[in-house]
C-alpha cells in the first residue's frame, strides 16, 4: 500500500482574514481538521495526508483590457510547484504547509 494525499485550504480558516466569506474559512477549516483525521487513519497503511494553505496568488494570465494590479509579495506557480515537491520529498503526514513567499 502507500501512497500521498494533498488537500487544500485557504488562510482565512487559519488566520481569520475578513478577505474570505465566513462559510468558506469554516469549510476550509473543516479541510485543515479532516488533514489531520485523515494522516492518523491512514498511516498504518504507508499513506501521508497533508495541507496547503494559500492565499491571494499571482495570476498567471491578464484579461486584455483588464487593470493589471500589484502582486508583489504573493506566491506563484513557482512557490506551489515548491510546495507540492517539498511534500512528495518529504516524509512527514498531518502537516498544514503555508503556501508564502
Amino acid at each position: 500500500c502507500g501512497g500521498q494525499i494533498i488537500l487544500m485550504s485557504s488562510k482565512g480558516a487559519v488566520d481569520g482574514d475578513n478577505c474570505f466569506p465566513f462559510t468558506g474559512s469554516v469549510v476550509n477549516g473543516a479541510v485543515i481538521s479532516m488533514t489531520k483525521y485523515l494522516a492518523n487513519a491512514l498511516k498504518d497503511k504507508g499513506i501521508t495526508v497533508n495541507c496547503i494553505v494559500k492565499g491571494h496568488m499571482q495570476p498567471d494570465f491578464h484579461h486584455e483590457g483588464e487593470e493589471v494590479k500589484d502582486t508583489a509579495g504573493l506566491a506563484g506557480p513557482e512557490e506551489f510547484a515548491d510546495a507540492v515537491m517539498n511534500i512528495l520529498n518529504g516524509d512527514f503526514t498531518g502537516e498544514t504547509i503555508p503556501l508564502s513567499k
